[in-house]
């Protein structure tokens, strides 16, 4: 039965999804390309959120944090800070949407070895005359 939610473009290229089955993601071909690069903290983060949140950015392949993911990658920091201060009163439902936010973006065990690193594209192909000129502007 196929997930009820559909995995990200970026990290089905990064699984090799989209060469195993290229099919399924040509319908992708004209979606919003995110903006790359999660940034800084949002404010209302805790401190100790703030804290995981810089120490995990760094632990993602390019390409698979964008700004989009913000929230939800706020929430699984709060999360995690609210298990290192008190791991005995972790519910079992927070535990479990814990483990599930987790999973969506590739930090699991089992996700994590469906993850191989590619190479990201660019949307502006390479100009081989720019390391001779690279003040010069293309003229439209």
């Amino acid at each position: 039965m196929p997930s009820p939610h559909p995995q990200p473009t970026a990290l089905a290229k990064l699984k090799g999804a989209d060469k195993h089955d290229p099919q399924r993601y040509r319908a992708r071909a004209k979606e919003p390309k995110p903006v790359l690069g999660i940034g800084t903290a949002p404010a209302q983060l805790s401190e100790s959120a703030v804290a995981i949140w810089i120490e995990l950015q760094d632990d993602f392949a390019p390409g698979v944090l964008t700004r989009q993911d913000r929230r939800m990658f706020g929430v699984l920091c709060e999360l995690f800070a609210e298990h290192d201060k008190s791991p005995a009163d972790m519910t079992g439902a927070r535990l479990s949407v814990m483990n599930s936010i987790q999973a969506q973006f590739g930090m699991t065990p089992s996700s994590r070895t469906k993850v191989s690193t590619v190479e990201i594209e660019d949307d502006k192909p390479e100009n081989p005359f720019a390391k001779f000129a690279p003040n010069l502007r293309a003229v439209s």
